[in-house]
């Protein structure tokens, strides 16, 4: 069994960017694990809850991915879901309630737990009532071990037991640029979080059938939720895995680029649940593989690759999405063009004057060279990629 390539294989017969899939895949699988495995690091317990927010222009299909995913969480069963607006307030009170409380058998006997996973199609209306607030909550309940408490006037003290909260939500990118400014964004929920940087997709299917074949392949998937949710107990390192994660955890570079350091700074903590995530998805041994973490890690280097286009409009400078695009534009054309082509590109969005004072801007931070023509060699200025800056 391989819970992805069986996903994957269901979803294949519609529009959608196969990366929304997969990772709304990792959403469904983390749903079904929730607390009832975990890795113990000492210090630290890394459990397999997942925030991803799938993000791309608006009709991409990154709403008809998460759907699938909420869809085959309600026929595993079991899984507390959730899908409404909510504030910060409510969401507390929902998960303080004692019926919001579930239980599984561990090694060393029953163990409370909450759990919920939110399935949103749009992030904003779960964020919208006080925005910094509910991100605040997201990235203090994240990986809280034993409990969360919350005291408030008109509530008093309330506890959520040994939360696992679990997010899969859809935005666009004008969103993000415009109401998470960077006092909010840049904080702990962007370190916490896979943003999954999809563009429109060219595949056309005028009919989106989906055949035996595929149906069986759904069927496969919800079988294996339904086994992996019986799990319950510590994951441990095979010999091979422990000096592969010594090596790379302790000879990693951080990238220098300002819009992916923070998320690089606790990729580590990231990896550890993929892995776990990656190999429940074809065994049910509680024992991380070399494999497990080199897959992981190769994930993570998928959403950092977009994690510039992501964050780079980011500010309260509104010439930084000006920049930010004439950035995007370089990594499409292969990370060089001529300095008059990218002022015609720019020029619905900036004038000439402020265009070059992006420009110098983006040269100033190491983010962009200037190549001067060379008679017989380079006909004109040219801006390229400052390959040197990661």
């Amino acid at each position: 069994m391989n819970f992805f390539s069986s996903y994957l294989e269901y979803n294949k017969g519609n529009e959608v960017n196969p990366a929304y899939h997969l990772w709304t895949a990792h959403s469904v699988l983390s749903s079904c694990v929730s607390r009832h495995v975990w890795l113990d690091l000492g210090y630290f317990t890394i459990y397999p809850n997942l925030y991803v927010v799938l993000l791309g222009p608006a009709g991409n299909g990154k709403s008809t991915a998460l759907s699938s995913g909420y869809r085959m969480c309600e026929q595993i069963g079991n899984i507390p879901l959730s899908a409404d607006c909510q504030s910060p307030e409510d969401m507390v009170k929902m998960l303080a309630r004692d019926e919001a409380q579930q239980a599984f058998v561990g090694p060393d006997g029953p163990v409370i737990y909450t759990h919920l996973s939110l399935f949103v199609q749009e992030l904003s209306n779960l964020i919208m009532i006080d925005p910094e607030k509910m991100l605040d909550f997201f990235v203090t309940i994240y990986d809280r071990d034993e409990r969360y408490t919350r005291r408030t006037l008109k509530h008093g003290e309330q506890v959520i037991t040994r939360p696992c909260v679990c997010l899969a939500a859809c935005t666009v990118p004008d969103w993000i640029s415009k109401y998470l400014k960077t006092d909010i964004i840049t904080g702990g929920f962007t370190r916490r979080t896979c943003f999954v940087m999809e563009d429109y997709s060219d595949r056309r299917v005028p009919f989106p059938l989906v055949t035996q074949e595929q149906h069986c392949e759904w069927d496969k998937c919800v079988a294996w939720g339904k086994q992996l949710q019986a799990l319950a107990g510590p994951f441990h390192m095979e010999e091979a895995a422990k000096k592969w994660w010594e090596t790379w955890y302790t000879k990693r570079s951080i990238v220098k680029d300002q819009n992916v350091s923070s998320f690089d700074k606790t990729r580590p903590t990231l990896v550890l649940k993929l892995a776990i995530l990656r190999h429940l998805s074809t065994s049910l041994e509680l024992v991380l593989l070399k494999d497990d973490l080199e897959l992981a890690l190769e994930l993570t280097d998928t959403l950092m690759k977009r994690l510039p286009d992501v964050f780079g409009c980011l500010g309260r400078n509104e010439l930084a999405q000006v920049g930010q695009k004439l950035l995007s534009y370089l990594n499409k054309v292969g990370g060089a063009a001529p300095e008059k082509e990218l002022l015609g590109l720019l020029w619905k969005d900036a004038t000439p004057a402020e265009t070059m004072t992006i420009i110098q801007q983006l040269i100033n931070q190491n983010q962009l060279v200037r190549i001067p023509a060379v008679p017989g060699k380079i006909a004109r200025t040219m801006l390229a990629l400052n390959t040197q800056q990661l």
